[in-house]
């Protein structure tokens, strides 16, 4: 018989972008906040559910200058879980916390047609339960992942309804 490995490597790719809780904030004197809710779809060709045990903190970061804006974690009730030979969810909430001045800087770059970069750090542990007839196994594995995608002028993107993010890469 054909030697088969225990884990054969998962294959994400990036869904869903999802901009929450939008709070706009005023150049020099006032901070924008918001949320991105997001989604990397992936299959798990794995035998077994994978389960994800717990998230370090993450970093993003704002504009070409890489300045630090928030963090992002595992969705509390994002549910995230990929299903034994199957496809499922991952997925990841990051606060952004843009400030007064950071904004005054950042509104030639906003402008753009091309938005401003967003970079985030998503790091997620795996959590991977073998179930035997004599016992169990279990494994944790980090999935450490560096990801960006484009924000549009925020002000503009909410009056017209459009969506303000671009593609997220990793």
């Amino acid at each position: 018989s054909k030697y088969t490995p225990l884990y054969t490597d998962i294959v994400c790719r990036m869904g869903q972008v999802k901009l929450k809780n939008v709070q706009l904030g005023t150049p020099m004197l006032s901070p924008t906040t918001f949320e991105l809710l997001l989604e990397n779809r992936c299959h798990n060709q794995n035998a077994y559910t994978i389960g994800f045990a717990d998230s370090e903190k993450g970093k993003v970061f704002y504009g070409n200058d890489m300045l630090e804006v928030g963090s992002v974690l595992t969705a509390p009730y994002g549910n995230s879980s990929l299903p034994a030979t199957g496809t499922g969810s991952v997925w990841a909430l990051a606060e952004v916390r843009i400030s007064g001045q950071m904004l005054l800087s950042g509104l030639t770059h906003a402008s753009d047609k091309g938005g401003v970069p967003l970079y985030l750090e998503l790091n997620n542990l795996m959590d991977i339960n073998l179930q035997f007839f004599f016992g169990g196994w279990s494994i944790r594995k980090w999935m450490r992942k560096k990801c960006g995608l484009r924000l549009a002028n925020l002000g503009s993107a909410l009056l017209s309804m459009s969506d303000p993010t671009g593609p997220l890469g990793c």
